[in-house]
């Protein structure tokens, strides 16, 4: 692809990678344990769209410890609803809930791995 464009590696300028990925935000997050990006990305929705600092989240486990959702209120009225969902089963569940409209997420992170690992 680079031949095809003319394109020499060697010609190219380097750069400050922190710079092209907007400031490092996402280089180092305190998500889950593989590597998963809820626990950021809802502080971070949180903290852009209400303001919000949210210090500790509660999940609530659903139908076991794979399968669990955490939302935030803000004056008494829930504005973000986040859920994970890890392995095949709980996939398939949460995939069942979302087509016949039993639930609404804002975000939703899933990994094939039980336990997100």
């Amino acid at each position: 692809m680079l031949e095809t464009e003319g394109v020499n590696l060697s010609d190219i300028n380097a750069a400050d990678l922190d710079g092209l990925a907007g400031a490092g935000e996402l280089v180092s997050h305190a998500g889950g344990g593989s590597g998963g990006y809820l626990e950021h990305v809802l502080r971070h929705a949180a903290r852009e769209l209400f303001g919000l600092q949210l210090n500790e989240l509660t999940f609530k486990t659903l139908r076991n410890e794979d399968f669990k959702e955490v939302s935030v209120q803000h004056d008494g009225v829930v504005v973000l609803q986040f859920a994970s969902a890890y392995g095949f089963r709980n996939i398939q569940n949460l995939v069942q809930k979302l087509k016949r409209g039993k639930c609404k997420y804002d975000f939703v992170e899933v990994m094939a791995c039980p336990s997100g690992k």
